[in-house]
């Protein structure tokens, strides 16, 4: 499977998984609402598809699809970690943001493949950050998140060690450029795709039973604490309605 193919698979499969996650947004029965997750989608979707028209090359267009695709990088680990029931402060988005776009417009300036490296190198950030945060502590049980985050952490060193072998062995990377490079990396980041969906749907899932279970908890608590009043109350106790 060539490298055009993939970019385009990864367009098609991050839109589709974006409208897959706008419906169970609105699903009226069992909503499953998280921060940043369509979004991410949605950029990760249009970096794809710019890249799979510029595959061959370097240029401008290069600039926004990599921005688009990282920033969509960025908020997809936002979004782990707000399904792990952690929160992102607000001016460290904001500072992520402005490092994405600072280093993409750099990058255009540089001569290849330090261009490259610079992508490589804050894309195996974002795949290290959720990595982190799933073998954190977390109130989920869900066994397969310890698999994801490692998965995420084998993702981001591949991309860790293409960065360095663009930055210290150039002439390596530019003659591998068409070929493990171009080949691998790809690949991986379909593979990791096709992962991520499935098991990130399963968090999110466990995620909503556990917040219904602990309504579910504090409506007996409510129960209880007020059946005591009423059994325990030495006063008389009124219910009345507007009629």
């Amino acid at each position: 499977m060539d490298v055009n193919t993939v970019m385009l698979m990864l367009a098609i499969g991050s839109f589709l998984f974006g409208l897959l996650l706008v419906a169970f947004k609105h699903n009226k029965n069992n909503p499953q609402k998280v921060p940043y997750w369509i979004l991410a989608k949605i950029l990760q979707g249009i970096g794809f598809l710019l890249l799979y028209l510029r595959t061959d090359r370097f240029d401008f267009l290069t600039v926004p699809a990599n921005l688009s695709l990282l920033a969509g990088c960025a908020y997809e680990a936002w979004a782990v970690r707000i399904l792990l029931g952690q929160s992102i402060k607000r001016k460290v988005h904001l500072a992520t943001l402005i490092v994405i776009i600072f280093a993409c417009n750099l990058a255009y300036f540089l001569v290849a493949p330090y261009g490259v490296g610079v992508f490589f190198l804050l894309q195996s950030v974002f795949y290290f950050l959720p990595g982190f945060f799933l073998l954190g502590k977390s109130d989920l049980k869900f066994p397969m998140r310890i698999i994801l985050g490692v998965c995420y952490f084998v993702t981001g060193s591949v991309f860790l060690i293409g960065s360095v072998v663009c930055f210290i062995l150039p002439d390596i990377a530019m003659g591998l450029e068409g070929g493990i490079i171009s080949a691998v990396i790809p690949g991986l980041s379909f593979c990791m795709f096709l992962m991520s969906a499935f098991l990130l749907l399963m968090i999110s899932k466990e995620r909503s039973d556990l917040k219904v279970l602990e309504m579910q908890q504090s409506l007996i608590e409510s129960e209880v604490r007020f059946q005591r009043i009423v059994e325990t109350s030495i006063e008389g106790i009124l219910i009345f309605n507007e009629n």
